[in-house]
């Protein structure tokens, strides 16, 4: 079985698990206590005026809002894949971001030479959307509306943050005695119930390469849901609107995201596709989505924040996995190519490259070229 059927396996089974069939176990409870809350402001936390849909359930009553946190289930971004080097991606113009209030825009040839520090001061969400371009469900992508949007969900957030912040003060420890937690507890609540952030139902027992709303910013946006490759993506480009430490971080066919304080005293998991706020240790990871070998764990591979150029990694990964989808073969090969030299050090992208030359070339290994020298030929022997 190869790796894109394992991975479609066990998303099903992750689905089967989250119906409570077979054994799926209930997660911990997350309680909020945050009485007489707004009712949801539609302009604000949607594109185009009207409130997207799949809202969740309200607080179960009217004192205090209880959240059931049940496991969500994930989009698993595997897949086999593949190549051979460094090519050039998307010489057009792409936007960038340099902070709030500060958007600009970075041409690929510059984004690709940018040094690790200038990538830091992007916008994570405009990166995430420039490497939507040009894919299948991105044909009118709305960079601009998402961008604002995310602008108006964090003023939301940080409007009921001020509202409760007393409450925290007056009783820590409802809140693990952790300002971080509060925080973030406040950041999914109104992101969930207010903005209507959920897990994209046709993508539970049924992960899709093919459309990249499935696997970019946009399509959780326009209100279809997400998966666990937009959901982690939403939730830090937020929380970095409001000065928060946030950072993606990826597990074995997975991606969350994590609050990590520069002095490391405040760290806490963020599950993005669960209802409500689960907040597990690294080593819940270890075994799901997909387990991890002792060999994985000991590498440091997964399990760590990302660097920028990592993030950036992970999105050009997905698009090569949607251009694999799509047919466009050499196009995907370039995308898994720059996730391999922006991140050298996980060995998914190489493979994602070498499944997607394979699959256009299946017998590559027996290919020879002629050099146009006598008796030099270049080939690969076949294993």
């Amino acid at each position: 079985m190869n790796s894109v059927a394992r991975y479609r396996q066990a998303a099903a089974s992750r689905a089967v698990a989250r119906r409570g069939v077979g054994g799926g176990r209930q997660q911990p409870e997350a309680v909020m206590s945050l009485k007489q809350r707004h009712q949801p402001i539609a302009p604000a936390c949607s594109l185009g005026g009207a409130r997207r849909g799949g809202s969740l359930t309200a607080p179960a009553t009217p004192a205090r809002g209880r959240w059931v946190a049940r496991r969500g289930v994930v989009l698993a971004t595997g897949g086999l894949a593949v190549t051979l080097g460094w090519a050039a991606w998307a010489w057009r113009g792409m936007p960038g971001y340099a902070g709030p209030g500060a958007r600009d825009r970075v041409v690929g040839r510059e984004w690709l030479s940018l040094n690790p520090e200038s990538l830091a001061g992007l916008d994570l969400a405009a990166v995430n959307l420039a490497c939507a371009e040009g894919l299948t469900g991105a044909e009118e992508l709305p960079v601009n509306s998402v961008l604002d949007a995310l602008d108006q969900w964090a003023a939301r957030v940080r409007e009921e943050t001020q509202r409760n912040l007393p409450k925290f003060w007056r009783n820590p420890a409802e809140y693990q005695d952790s300002e971080a937690y509060f925080r973030v507890l406040v950041l999914v609540t109104v992101l969930q119930q207010d903005c209507g952030v959920r897990y994209n139902p046709e993508r539970i027992a049924s992960p899709d390469f093919s459309d990249s709303r499935d696997l970019f910013l946009h399509g959780l946006m326009q209100g279809q849901g997400g998966t666990c490759v937009s959901m982690p993506v939403a939730y830090v480009a937020v929380g970095r609107r409001l000065g928060y430490p946030m950072k993606l971080v990826t597990a074995k066919a997975h991606l969350f995201a994590r609050w990590e304080s520069p002095d490391g005293k405040a760290r806490l998991n963020l599950e993005a596709t669960s209802q409500g706020l689960n907040c597990f240790p690294d080593e819940y990871y270890h075994r799901w989505p997909v387990p991890m070998t002792p060999q994985e764990i000991a590498s440091g591979q997964y399990l760590k924040s990302l660097r920028p150029t990592e993030e950036l990694a992970v999105f050009l990964s997905a698009r090569g996995h949607c251009l694999e989808a799509a047919g466009r073969l050499a196009e995907a090969q370039v995308a898994h190519a720059h996730a391999h030299a922006l991140a050298p050090q996980n060995p998914a992208y190489l493979a994602f490259l070498a499944a997607a030359v394979k699959k256009e070339l299946p017998d590559w290994q027996r290919v020879q070229v002629d050099l146009g020298q006598a008796g030099q030929t270049s080939h690969v022997p076949k294993p």
